[in-house]
């Protein structure tokens, strides 16, 4: 996907990924489903952050995939969220699952220890792929720390406002909507603007962004409601294997 995005602007192309998908989301639901939308409107605080993390996480994914080597990007994005999603247990919030035993504990030791080791051979310059040097390792690792933060944050406000009624498909759609109004802004303003590419290339970024991230992106959001965050968070960290 990053080699993909890359000679075309990962902020705008995946605004025109999580657009289409947002609005094929939103049409459905208000075919089938309106009622969702003045639910949505009295739980506007909540899916008003659920949004904000949405938007955030994105942002500085797309960040850390300009700065690092995208496949360590998405392994140490993937196990960053149940580390996350640990601490806040923690912290004793309320969504938060601890972990189940001495075994699930030595599983997250061990992908802190991995993560650790991915970040520091990302900041050393030794993936194969960095951009800005030393300071560019830096805040690539400090975009996907904040791309896992958020993520768990969305997905603790989805559980929330799936406790509201709000179903996966109407989440999934107003969730993204910050963050493509955001991506439209910086295609008018010209961030992260490339030089022009083929339309074959960009219809096939197209394709490839729909069908390995918004699809599962999707899937995930219907797994929220199902299974415990914790588990989410471990399907996701062995999503690189």
């Amino acid at each position: 996907v990053g080699y993909a995005f890359v000679p075309i602007g990962f902020l705008v192309l995946g605004g025109a990924i999580f657009g289409l998908a947002s609005a094929c989301s939103l049409l459905w639901v208000a075919w089938r489903r309106r009622g969702q939308f003045a639910l949505a409107r009295r739980e506007w605080r909540n899916l008003a952050k659920a949004g904000l993390g949405t938007a955030v996480s994105w942002v500085a994914y797309f960040i850390a995939l300009q700065l690092m080597e995208p496949a360590v990007a998405y392994t140490v994005f993937s196990g960053a969220v149940p580390l996350a999603i640990l601490l806040a247990a923690r912290l004793r919030v309320p969504e938060a699952s601890p972990a189940a035993g001495p075994g699930s504990r030595l599983g997250h030791i061990l992908i802190a220890a991995s993560l650790v080791y991915l970040c520091l051979a990302s900041i050393a310059g030794l993936t194969g792929f960095e951009s800005g040097g030393l300071i560019g390792g830096i805040g690539g690792v400090l975009a996907l720390l904040a791309t896992g933060l958020s993520s768990t944050w969305v997905i603790f406000y989805c559980r929330r406002l799936d406790g509201a009624g709000l179903t996966a498909t109407a989440l999934f759609g107003l969730r993204y909507l910050p963050y493509v109004v955001l991506a439209a802004a910086a295609a008018v303003l010209g961030i992260d603007a490339k030089p022009p590419v083929p339309v074959w290339h960009i219809s096939q970024a197209l394709v490839i962004g729909l069908a390995l991230v918004a699809t599962p992106s999707y899937l995930v959001q219907r797994a929220i409601p199902l299974v415990s965050p914790l588990l989410i968070g471990l399907a996701g960290a062995l999503g690189p294997f």
